[in-house]
């Protein structure tokens, strides 16, 4: 049994070669490569103090503010263990005011350190910019100065400018007054001029104009502007109107442009614009016009959050309007969150730790709404580093037993898990192949991974000699040689190993490849096999058969009066054998009220042929080639018969299927039944069956000369009509 056991050397030398070198947080991050240890006697490995977690463990993540940018929270990651750190701090800002014209913003900056609970990575940064909204121009409602333009002599009336100052930046800007008031210091009448002068007020503040001579109005009179003596037209959007003035002593008329007066007597909603109402004024005359022209109003809204999905990671605000129904326009709005994540207890080894998800609303600034959910983070786990022991399991070495220990803080030695073990498989490696006659060496194997290094753990054994293998029996390592007559072959099978051969005696399995004729001889191929491999040879061993006649048939050639002959074609070839048919001679007979009637010669018991008549068929298709043969005869009876037959063209009777239509001379017919009254056929047909003697009448039809009846044959080669 062999124990060896590893540890990493390096953590304290490494943790003092940080601070001497001031080396920078992230390049320090970077993995450096351990150094090469010495060489060591075979056999043995090297040892070292575990270490705990290091800066370089670490891996910086980036950082995330909160709503009103008063902390920022720096994120890390384990690289060993993948677990969470996650730092808050609090912010500065400084600020740069805006102006009338321009924008300012407010800086906030955030630091963080190893003195913030960080890894000692280094100094972590977090800047971000919050723009601050230009002010505007801020001018008073009393104007710098008033200025009158355009004055007639005539009394018209003038214009007038009002000049405002920005009491922020100085700038200025002009409005046109629009109250203008004229002083009458004398009236005009109809023959004198009158003198007065305007008045332009704006903001409390007056001027007054040079004075100017209205023109002699006759006996006109203009002055009395009340209800009874001014009217008003009104401009289309209602915010000027023309004052028509009726001469207090006549209908003569005069205007005044008027500037009037607005109030917004019905206010606009979220759904519907509001409405204006102008006033125009002249003297103490005054009448009203309202329009629809104010905007809509912008909907104001109450919030409320809920959780999008199962993680908790994001959320949904729906605003809706407190002033407009579910079902108008801009009712709902929505707004999707992300969650602010937040570890309130870390988790261990084996206990579960709490992470806090928070989603919130706000309108304007305000916290409306919350929700929070806390989530369990799943216990840590043990975590192992690359310290362990390690041992080979059996002198076999098979297997090797790999065992680390938690190097989580805190973890008890006695917990379940604080212990872990791994059995590795080696590779087995032959570094020496053995032979038949000589034995090799194998290198067993096994690799594991310590310091940021692949480690191996080697032991060699002996290999036994493999002795000859003869087992591979295919076409590469099998050679035959075949006896004489082919039936058996001696195998030689060559070592898969080396070039020594061994022999196998084999029955070779046998092939009629080329088969006998009846005049030549056949081939058998011989096929030897061993294993896989095997090989063939031929040889012509195969008598020659000879030819065989078994099946003769009968060419039905043969006559009433001498027999026929039969042919039979070779069983093998196609050479045939004709010989004569002993006993085919002899009349096709068919026996019918005890006579015996030939259907081919027509005779009767002998006696001469019967009387031919003429006669055709409509024949079935299987039978063409053929020809109708009627005759008509006398039984010993005295009865007369019509026989029907159908011979071939060597004259020979043969059988026919199914119904056949025939049709017979009529004038034939009854010349042969002696019937010579008459002009028709009134005869009784009897279909005879010579089978088993049944009779049945047979039905005809008498056409333009010509007697036509059905013939049944039903597989015979007659068929027999009795003639009543």
């Amino acid at each position: 049994m062999m124990r060896r056991k590893v540890k990493q050397l390096f953590a304290a030398g490494m943790a003092l070669a940080v601070l001497a070198t001031n080396l920078t947080p992230l390049s320090f991050a970077a993995e450096q490569p351990d150094a090469e240890p010495a060489a060591a006697a075979s056999g043995d490995m090297y040892d070292a103090d575990a270490i705990s977690d290091f800066a370089w463990d670490w891996t910086y993540e980036g950082y995330s503010w909160s709503s009103d940018y008063a902390t920022a929270t720096f994120y890390f990651r384990n690289k060993k263990d993948g677990r969470p750190k996650y730092v808050t701090v609090d912010s500065e800002k400084s600020e740069t005011s805006p102006t009338c014209t321009k924008d300012g913003e407010i800086l906030y900056t955030a630091k963080a350190n190893g003195l913030d609970g960080t890894p000692d990575l280094g100094i972590y940064d977090a800047k971000t910019t919050v723009p601050v909204p230009k002010l505007e121009h801020n001018y008073p409602n009393e104007p710098e100065s008033i200025r009158i333009e355009n004055l007639s002599d005539l009394g018209d009336k003038p214009t007038a400018v009002a000049t405002y100052e920005c009491t922020r930046c100085g700038q200025t800007k002009e409005e046109e007054v629009t109250d203008l008031t004229y002083v009458a210091v004398k009236e005009a009448t109809c023959i004198e001029d009158g003198v007065g002068y305007w008045v332009a007020s704006a903001g409390g503040k007056t001027m007054q104009s040079a004075y100017v001579h209205p023109r002699k109005t006759g006996l006109h009179d203009f002055t009395k502007t009340d209800a009874a003596h001014v009217t008003f037209a009104f401009a289309e959007d209602g915010k000027t109107a023309v004052a028509t003035i009726r001469c207090a002593h006549c209908d003569a008329t005069t205007t005044e442009n008027v500037t009037c007066t607005a109030e917004v007597t019905t206010p606009a909603t979220c759904t519907k614009m509001g409405t204006t109402t102008y006033t125009a004024t002249c003297g103490t005359a005054s009448e009203t016009t309202t329009r629809q022209d104010v905007a809509m109003a912008d909907h104001e809204y109450s919030a409320s959050v809920e959780w999008v999905g199962t993680d908790f990671m994001k959320g949904r605000v729906t605003y809706e309007c407190t002033q407009c129904g579910p079902d108008d326009e801009g009712h709902f709005k929505y707004e999707d969150v992300d969650a602010v994540v937040k570890v309130v207890k870390e988790p261990t080894c084996l206990k579960d730790g709490v992470e806090r998800h928070l989603i919130s609303a706000s309108i304007n600034g305000v916290e409306v709404a919350t929700m929070v959910e806390d989530i369990k983070l799943p216990a840590l786990g043990h975590s192992y580093d690359n310290s362990c022991d390690v041992q080979w399991d059996d002198s076999t070495y098979k297997t090797a037993t790999l065992t680390w220990e938690c190097d989580n803080e805190g973890c008890d030695v006695n917990s379940e898990g604080h212990f872990k073990s791994e059995t590795l498989t080696a590779v087995e490696k032959v570094t020496k192949p053995a032979t038949c006659t000589d034995t090799g060496r194998l290198l067993h194997e096994v690799s594991y991974e310590f310091g940021g290094e692949t480690m191996y753990l080697r032991e060699t054994t002996t290999i036994p000699a493999l002795g000859h293998d003869f087992t591979q029996k295919d076409a590469d390592h099998v050679t035959f040689a075949f006896a004489e007559d082919g039936k058996t072959a001696v195998a030689t099978i060559r070592c898969a190993r080396c070039d020594e051969t061994t022999t196998e005696n084999v029955v070779c399995t046998a092939e009629v490849t080329t088969p006998a004729t009846c005049t030549e001889k056949g081939t058998t191929t011989y096929t030897a096999t061993c294993g896989t491999a095997s090989e063939t040879t031929t040889r012509q061993d195969v008598p020659a058969l000879g030819h065989s006649f078994t099946n003769y048939v009968y060419n039905g050639d043969a006559t009433c009066d001498g027999d026929g002959t039969e042919t039979a074609k070779c069983d093998r070839c196609d050479v045939t054998d004709t010989r004569t048919a002993v006993a085919t001679a002899g009349c096709d007979l068919h026996t019918v009220d005890g006579a015996k009637v030939c259907a081919v010669c027509g005779k009767v018991n002998g006696q001469p042929k019967l009387a031919a008549a003429e006669a055709s068929a409509d024949v079935n298709a299987s039978t063409i080639g053929v020809h109708l043969v009627v005759r008509v005869g006398t039984l010993p009876t005295g009865q007369k018969v019509i026989t029907v037959a159908f011979l071939n063209n060597d004259g020979q009777a043969v059988q026919m299927f199914g119904t056949q239509k025939i049709h017979v001379s009529l004038a034939q017919l009854k010349a042969a039944l002696g019937d010579t009254e008459g002009t028709g056929f009134e005869h009784t047909l009897t279909r005879v069956n010579t089978a088993n003697g049944e009779k049945q009448n047979v039905g005809f039809t008498v056409e333009n000369g010509t007697v036509n009846f059905d013939a049944a044959f039903n597989g015979s080669t007659a068929c027999i009509l009795l003639v009543d």
